[in-house]
């Protein structure tokens, strides 16, 4: 991961699919795309947030404001190829499940749009246009900024946020207490979503999958030496309440929680390779 790096190429827009947000009306989009196109037209910055074969990069249009652009690329005609023809659909899981989340009522940035920059053969890149959020943190520095355990009606709060993320069929794959954004200027603190890639969208709430989002970000807060052991067993209880209350449900699913916290504890002990594995079979 990097601040600096690839910088995003400059085919003709004329070569792009366009895709809208759902929901959209049809005389909507064609003016916001335009003003994307114009974004992606010419040479941008260096990348905020540089890894593999993705880069994010902000953007200041006039009407739109301050834009994210995050870019999905490959290289050689090879890897375009194989992209164009079996990957397409896992970089676009993206803009289709955060969008989607977005249009049920789910708290994410707003998306704009997305464009497949491609011909018959190959697939050159997926970009997603969504708008910036500005003074936001992660949930990983919200919890650090208090220099005491958090208390439970933060708990309590942050586990409303994924209860109601969760009712809306949506399981994040990967979540971690990173792709949480905290808007804390106001009385009470703002919640959204962030990165999708490896989300889905269900027609209602997956209990184990819940239960496997929680105990992701809970990881990362232990990881990242937020919380303590203690802390993260009340974090499953006051989250596991807003999600079942029913007093002895609740303490199964907490339990269920802290299971696969350990886990997660047990794969990191393994180093990132034993990790990816796992990963990949989850």
């Amino acid at each position: 991961m990097t601040k600096s790096g690839h910088a995003p190429h400059t085919h003709p827009t004329s070569d792009f699919t366009w895709l809208a947000p759902p929901g959209t009306r049809e005389d909507e989009f064609p003016n916001v795309r335009g003003r994307l196109a114009g974004l992606v037209s010419k040479p941008l910055s260096d990348p905020i947030y540089s890894a593999k074969h993705r880069s994010i990069y902000l953007a200041e249009d006039e009407i739109l404001g301050r834009v994210a652009i995050k870019e999905v690329r490959h290289e050689n005609a090879m890897r375009r190829f194989w992209f164009r023809t079996v990957r397409s659909r896992h970089a676009l899981r993206e803009f289709r499940v955060g969008s989607g989340f977005a249009a049920r009522g789910g708290r994410a940035p707003e998306f704009f749009g997305a464009a497949l920059d491609c011909d018959l053969l190959a697939l050159r890149r997926v970009i997603v246009f969504i708008r910036w959020l500005d003074g936001v943190e992660t949930l990983t520095d919200y919890l650090r900024r208090h220099s005491e355990e958090p208390p439970d009606e933060m708990f309590d709060r942050i586990g409303e946020s994924l209860v109601a993320a969760a009712r809306l069929g949506l399981i994040h794959g990967r979540h971690s207490s990173d792709n949480i954004l905290v808007e804390s200027s106001g009385e009470e603190p703002v919640f959204y979503t962030i990165d999708f890639a490896y989300s889905r969208l269900n027609s209602g709430f997956d209990e184990a999958g819940f239960v496997r989002d929680v105990a992701r970000i809970a990881h990362w807060l232990w990881h990242e030496k937020v919380c303590s052991d203690a802390a993260l067993e009340r974090f499953f209880e006051r989250v596991a309440q807003s999600a079942w209350p029913e007093q002895r449900t609740t303490r199964s699913r907490s339990k269920q929680m802290l299971v696969e916290l350990e886990r997660w504890k047990r794969l990191l002990a393994k180093g990132p390779a034993g990790q990816e594995r796992r990963e990949r079979t989850t």
